[in-house]
């Protein structure tokens, strides 16, 4: 730009070139300001960065002119949580994006239990999504130093306030918890790992609510109160799961299926009908996955016979149809699918049901009916909210298509996958198969930035300072607050979109920006990905992933698939299964691998920190890997549903077809996994420039590679003599 302004200058003429001195002097002295001003702020932001954070350091900088007055206010917020620790500075705050890290940062560090009250008060009044900052574990913790310095008889009306907030600790105290707080403290006495108190209040709840069924005379009193019952139940099976004592929670949960099976036979509405099937459907469930197959099938069958005309029974078909097809019934499996069809399902449940008629029907060799079915799958997908639908019934579509050697117009069928699904599973699996050569192609981490204009120059200084001064989390909420302000025009823009990622990225908020990335439309997705690809597909922690990868020989790109499946990112990531960090290792899971890589931890929250759980995560692949002879398939199943599943699923599913394994595994967040592991391996393959062209397909088609031996019952080992 620079040469185009000084050729323009060159051919205007001499005597329109007239500028007098003083003009002249004006301008050099105000570019002579501006850069001395440019400077001052350079040197603030160093000045900040090697400051030592006393009280007297942020005092001086609130002296001196800061970058921008949202800089001021960011160093007069830490200026109050550093010297104001009696005071709440969340009171004073001018910017709403500063309230968050001011609250959390309040219960963190003060020592005054009632201030700690009213910072807790406005925690709770922040969304879900900020509140997560703040992991439970630690936040449990802060709660129970500050309640232990409150005097119950001197200070009750701070000492009741601080149960109610926290009703955990009721039972701490040991207090009666309030009808309206009994599932909110067991919920955070399970979080807390406190497994029996927490199915205590779940009993409770159990008791009272069976207790005051009778108090009510309307069909929807009973029905809550038959709800409540219900969820404790449920909550009671998930806690004994959690805890890793699945046959206790299957023996609880019988005894709620035999209570709504009574109940309902004494009172046969069909409000009530719905917590009998719903109780049968997931008892079946429990007692199908531990082999008890016919007596799982009895209770479906029961509920089918008990139930009324006007009950759905969709659900319940459907696990019947399961159980068919899991015995090689297909015809059977295919009755009951198309009974459930029958029973009007909601959308989302009609589009499984839809393809499990194809598919039982291709299992079967029916290929024009698995077609015809296909085909009506696709009609009803077609659309932005059913993708993965629509593409599935379009490659197997294609697939069948081959099998009748029809194989023109299954090449054009996968072509077409292969160029709209380009960022999807069945995308990347239909490049694979017609064109694997694409994959040799090496994706850039160059991130191709566009000129926006969404922000002027003040705003614009406030983010390069905040992410200078190493201040994610405010960034964080800056830019939030900026995306808001912004008009609905400007936000549909590539290059504002491409700017916020830039920043998020920057400044380290992966789990952010993956997030700002699924809220954008198809196209824009696509076009974002041709000019920023590593924002999709990042690489954080690079150099322990990296040291521990060769260490035990598990491709890093496996490691980053699963990585990113698993936590987005999110180093505070924590399931409802209990398992911790980036990695997801239950517990139990990590301390199996602290010899092997001489990494210990002696509670669960120091898994959120990478340098211990990646080492044992990475040790852990490499053991599952090692179990299931290389194959990264079922390695991917295996860290998501369990060693034993997967075995129990190659013995009766795997006929051969590794993509129809796929299809056919039972627990449907596995099967997702499993297809989003190797989407994303494609990705990560493409990213490392050290592999050459062969290693990369030959990367992407081992993951489909299953050996014989996996599908093979194990021998019991020699008796020694």
């Amino acid at each position: 730009m620079k040469h185009l302004r000084s050729t323009i200058l060159t051919f205007i003429p001499a005597a329109l070139i007239f500028v007098s001195c003083s003009s002249l002097d004006s301008a050099q002295r105000a570019i002579a300001s501006e850069a001395e001003k440019k400077e001052n702020e350079n040197q603030w932001i160093e000045d900040y960065k090697k400051s030592e954070k006393t009280c007297q350091a942020f005092k001086n900088f609130l002296k001196q002119e800061a970058p921008t007055p949202e800089i001021k206010a960011v160093v007069n917020l830490r200026y109050a949580q550093k010297c104001n620790k009696k005071q709440n500075i969340v009171k004073d705050l001018k910017h709403d994006w500063l309230k968050k890290d001011a609250i959390i940062s309040g219960l963190r560090e003060t020592n005054s239990p009632e201030l700690f009250a009213e910072y807790y008060e406005a925690y709770l009044n922040l969304d879900v999504q900020a509140r997560a900052t703040l992991e439970f574990l630690e936040r449990a913790n802060l709660y129970r130093k500050n309640i232990k310095k409150v005097n119950p008889a001197k200070q009750k009306e701070l000492f009741d306030k601080m149960l109610f907030m926290f009703p955990a600790f009721y039972v701490e105290y040991g207090r009666d918890i309030p009808e309206k707080k009994l599932f909110e403290a067991a919920y955070g006495l399970r979080m807390q790992r406190k497994f029996a108190p927490s199915r205590k209040i779940y009993n409770q709840i159990i008791k009272e609510s069976t207790r005051d069924l009778d108090k009510y005379k309307s069909v929807k009193s009973k029905a809550d109160e038959l709800d409540d019952i219900f969820k404790a139940y449920e909550y009671s099976r998930i806690t004994y799961r959690v805890e890793e004592s699945k046959e206790k929670g299957i023996a609880e949960f019988k005894k709620g299926h035999k209570f709504f099976e009574t109940y309902f036979l004494k009172n046969p509405k069909k409000e009530f009908a719905k917590f009998y099937t719903d109780s049968t459907v997931q008892l079946a469930r429990d007692m199908w996955t531990e082999g008890q197959i016919e007596a799982a099938k009895n209770l479906l069958l029961e509920a089918a016979k008990n139930s009324p005309k006007s009950a759905s029974l969709d659900q319940v078909y459907w696990v019947l149809g399961r159980m068919d097809q899991e015995k090689k019934n297909y015809s059977g499996a295919i009755e009951y699918f198309e009974k459930a069809l029958e029973e009007d399902p909601d959308k989302t449940f009609r589009l499984k049901l839809l393809w499990l008629v194809a598919w039982n029907a291709k299992k079967n060799n029916q290929l024009e009916k698995a077609i015809d079915g296909l085909e009506a799958l696709e009609s009803k997908s077609k659309g932005p909210d059913d993708e993965v639908s629509y593409y599935k019934s379009l490659f197997w579509q294609a697939m069948l298509y081959r099998d009748m050697k029809k194989e023109e117009k299954a090449k054009d069928i996968l072509k077409e996958i292969s160029e709209e699904n380009t960022l999807g599973y069945y995308g990347r699996l239909a490049t694979l198969e017609i064109n694997p050569k694409f994959f040799e192609k090496e994706l850039s981490s160059e991130v191709k930035m566009e000129e926006s204009d969404i922000v002027d120059p003040s705003r614009e200084k406030t983010i390069q300072t905040l992410l200078a001064m190493d201040e994610p989390q405010i960034l964080s909420e800056y830019l939030s607050d900026l995306w808001r302000s912004i008009g609905k025009s400007s936000r549909k823009k590539i290059a504002t979109r491409l700017q916020f990622l830039a920043w998020s990225s920057d400044s380290g908020l992966l789990k952010e920006n993956q997030q700002i990335i699924e809220i954008f439309e198809k196209d824009s997705k696509l076009e974002l990905f041709e000019k920023a690809p590593s924002f999709f597909y990042p690489k954080p922690h690079f150099e322990i992933v990296e040291k521990y990868a060769k260490k035990f020989k598990v491709p890093h790109e496996l490691v980053y698939s699963i990585m990113r499946q698993e936590s987005l990112f999110d180093a505070k990531a924590r399931s409802p299964a209990d398992a911790f960090g980036l990695l997801q290792l239950l517990p139990r899971v990590a301390a199996k691998h602290t010899d092997e890589t001489a990494v210990t931890f002696s509670n669960p929250e120091e898994l959120y920190n990478p340098a211990i759980i990646l080492p044992l995560g990475i040790a852990h692949l490499r053991q599952l890997l090692n179990i299931f002879d290389n194959s990264m398939l079922l390695t991917a199943a295996g860290y998501n549903a369990g060693v034993n599943p997967v075995k129990g699923w190659l013995k009766s599913r795997y006929e051969g077809n590794t993509y129809e394994f796929i299809e056919d595994i039972p627990y449907l967040e596995t099967e997702y996994y499993a297809k989003l592991v190797f989407r994303n391996l494609s990705f990560y393959v493409q990213f490392n420039k050290s592999l050459d062209a062969k290693a990369k397909i030959d990367l992407l088609t081992n993951y489909f590679k299953i050996k014989d031996e996996s599908a093979k019952p194990q021998s019991a080992p020699k008796k020694s003599p």
